[in-house]
């Protein structure tokens, strides 16, 4: 029987044959187009849902929490035994570039003045010494009270005043530079002049094209007396530079004139080019204020703040956010002495401060809606018993994307003797309500450690610093803070912690999660990819068949369904859904993996009165992650070896014992209990890690067996 060709003719006498030669009507291609539009946005949605599941977006109910967890606590700073440095004050700001790239400025009291520079290219997880200065300007014996910021660019400065003579006298404020993340920097540049203090950084990255960046101080009209301020007036001043610190504008003063005893100023900008600067007047208070001897002052001090609307150009009256401050104590140092904490976001501007008017050191807070103009009800932020007698002081504020005001401050609840200092966070919404105060540290510091310094007002005290560090991102809160844990009694040395606070467990969601987010990643991009495929496969038959039915027409064939042109269009959601994948895959990896290679960790166990470890590879810092599985109390020293010296288990044993130096020596720790500290290794060093703990039977654990030793390598 002769084959037949089906055919069909439309209305317009087109012939056009659909799939598997099926004859086609324009209603029936209408469905088609349909039916493969809604197949492509279902497949369009899939890839969207993966990409947001891949980056967190979307995690599962048991992932998302409703209070904040605190992470690991981590070393900033090296523990130093020999020269017992005592490390406070830190500053803690991101790279607006790469999150992952953070830097911690801190000063250092003990044994002599000075300022260092932390990194991380994790983000604050981990976190290795740089340094800034290595040479000091002419004429400056000591390198004090160091700032950091960041251009939009990405470059990094670091502002510090220069201090000299026996009465460390400031001298001149100097910056210096780094466009290579802290590696190398610009050779410091004078920017300001002598008797210039508290002298306080930040940088707006939305005003020029490298940013404005603003200066505060306290500026001395005279030489100071020993413990304070001449009777002045020792104006606030502010100046702003455009071309990266190069040149500044002329100084303009900040704090009111009729204001004569002002301390203490601290700076944050907010939206619009609006700057503002908060510091205390102290009013009557010539006794703090000039270092003069006698108690705590029995009158109020006020908290201030003075707002520029026009980027630093000239500031407006100081408007009062309270003027019933209660000091709690004698200021340690005038000089150095806290300042009120102060953020700002699009929204509020907020303030905090330490007072005693209801009997005990309380953290309090106000904030504003109008830029700084008015003020809110005052909110007390830490929530134990009010009038208990315990302390709680030196509130740091940092508002988040979104609007999230976090707040950290020292904490002495946890210990009735009101002699031990933890570290405790909290966080609001919208500033007058905060969310149940948060224990960030498991081991406390002792009150009792820290500088000491002469003069009336500091007979004492022990200094702890006059800030914390805090650092908010959307979904957590990173909190820096000097620590004595590892410090002896008496003793100057502090190193700084920080830790990782999680407002959301979306980083830490279930693997499985992840997981079907790439695989619905995976599966929409093969899916698209094989629609695009189809439609040019069905586009090229019905053109062929559409020739061999027009050969006997004098007409050209017309492809059915027009699918030449919008095949080749099938392609760009595929490279949409693509470019997604790969920016979420990015941001997974990039989470974890860091920017740069940070310390090395050595994870070591106590067990059988061993030390079961594996050596440092390399010299520099080196974070020991210490463990005791044994069943009795074990410590861990690091010990420097002179060259000569026999092999530690020989002297040990041996008659004739030499002394060796401390380098580390933590706490002892119970059965079960884990520790971290960090410490430099220098290059071709002899170190022994030693117990020296009593084993019983005129022994110790060294003498046991818990000894070992290691050398870095030379280069």
């Amino acid at each position: 029987m002769d084959a037949t060709p089906v055919s069909s003719t439309s209305g317009t006498g087109e012939k056009m044959f659909g799939e598997q030669g099926q004859p086609t009507t324009p209603a029936r291609r209408r469905v088609g187009r349909l039916r493969q539009a809604v197949t492509s946005v279902a497949i369009l949605a899939m890839a969207l849902a993966g990409a947001a599941l891949v980056s967190g977006m979307l995690g599962a109910p048991s992932a998302r929490r409703t209070e904040p967890k605190v992470g690991a606590e981590v070393p900033v700073t090296a523990m130093d035994m020999l020269r017992k440095p005592s490390n406070n004050s830190p500053s803690m700001v991101a790279d607006p570039t790469d999150s992952r790239f953070v830097v911690v400025a801190n000063r250092l009291d003990a044994p002599a003045f000075g300022c260092a520079l932390q990194v991380s290219g994790d983000g604050g997880r981990s976190w290795t010494g740089t340094v800034p200065v290595p040479v000091l300007p002419a004429g400056a014996d000591t390198c004090y009270g160091p700032e950091v910021a960041f251009e939009a660019s990405g470059a990094l400065h670091y502002l510090f005043v220069g201090l000299q003579g026996l009465g460390n006298e400031p001298m001149g404020v100097y910056l210096t530079s780094s466009r290579d993340r802290g590696r190398t920097f610009t050779v410091p540049r004078q920017v300001l002049g002598p008797l210039n203090f508290g002298v306080r950084m930040a940088l707006d990255p939305t005003t020029g094209p490298m940013g404005r960046m603003h200066l505060v101080w306290l500026h001395a009209t005279s030489d100071p007396v020993l413990g304070g301020f001449s009777p002045g007036p020792n104006p606030v001043q502010a100046a702003f530079s455009d071309d990266g610190g190069v040149t500044f504008s002329e100084p303009v003063q900040v704090s009111d004139d009729d204001r004569v005893r002002v301390v203490a100023p601290a700076l944050t900008l907010g939206p619009e080019k609006t700057v503002h600067v908060a510091y205390y007047d102290l009013g009557g208070d010539a006794r703090d204020y000039q270092g003069l001897a006698g108690p705590v002052w029995e009158g109020t001090w006020s908290v201030v703040v003075a707002t520029s609307l026009d980027g630093g150009g000239r500031f407006g009256p100081g408007a009062v956010v309270d003027d019933q401050v209660t000091p709690p104590e004698r200021p340690m140092l005038i000089f150095t002495m806290a300042p009120p904490a102060v953020a700002a976001d699009d929204r509020r501007t907020c303030a905090a401060w330490t007072d005693a008017r209801h009997g005990d050191a309380d953290v309090l807070l106000r904030c504003s809606k109008d830029r700084a103009q008015s003020w809110g009800d005052v909110r007390r932020v830490n929530d134990d018993p009010l009038g208990n007698g315990l302390r709680q002081y030196l509130p740091r504020l940092s508002f988040a994307p979104g609007g999230r005001l976090d707040v950290a401050f020292l904490d002495r609840r946890h210990h009735p003797n009101n002699d031990r200092i933890d570290v405790s966070y909290t966080s609001s919404e919208d500033g007058d309500t905060f969310a149940p105060n948060v224990r960030l540290t498991s081991e406390h510091s002792s009150a009792a450690i820290g500088a000491q310094y002469e003069g009336p007002s500091a007979e004492g005290q022990h200094e702890i610093g006059s800030r914390l560090g805090l650092l908010s991102k959307r979904s957590a809160a990173v909190v820096a803070w000097p620590d004595s844990r590892n410090s002896e009694i008496p003793g100057t040395a502090h190193d700084i912690f920080s830790v990782e606070v999680s407002r959301r467990d979306g980083q830490q969601q279930p693997v499985w999660v992840t997981g079907l987010g790439v695989a619905l990643l995976g599966a929409s991009t093969t899916a698209l990819a094989l629609l695009a495929l189809g439609r040019r496969r069905r586009g090229r038959h019905d053109l062929h068949l559409g020739e061999e039915l027009d050969a006997e027409d004098d007409t050209r064939p017309v492809p059915t369904g027009r699918r030449s042109g919008r095949g080749r269009l099938v392609w760009i959601p595929v490279v949409v859904v693509t470019a997604i994948a790969a920016a979420t895959t990015f941001a997974v990896v990039s989470k974890d993996d860091p920017l740069f290679a940070g310390p090395e960790v050595v994870n070591v166990t106590m067990r059988d009165n061993q030390y079961v470890y594996r050596q440092p590879t390399r010299s520099g810092r080196v974070v020991f992650r210490v463990r005791n599985d044994d069943s009795v109390e074990h410590r861990i020293g690091i010990y420097l070896l002179p060259n000569d010296m026999p092999p530690i288990d020989e002297q040990l044993s041996g008659k004739e014992r030499r002394s060796v130096d401390k380098l580390a020596d933590p706490l002892p720790r119970e059965p079960g209990e884990f520790e971290s500290f960090a410490i430099d290794l220098v290059p071709g060093q002899r170190y022994a890690l030693l117990c020296f703990l009593a084993a019983g039977g005129n022994k110790t654990y060294a003498e046991l067996g818990m000894n070992s030793e290691f050398r870095t390598p030379a280069g």
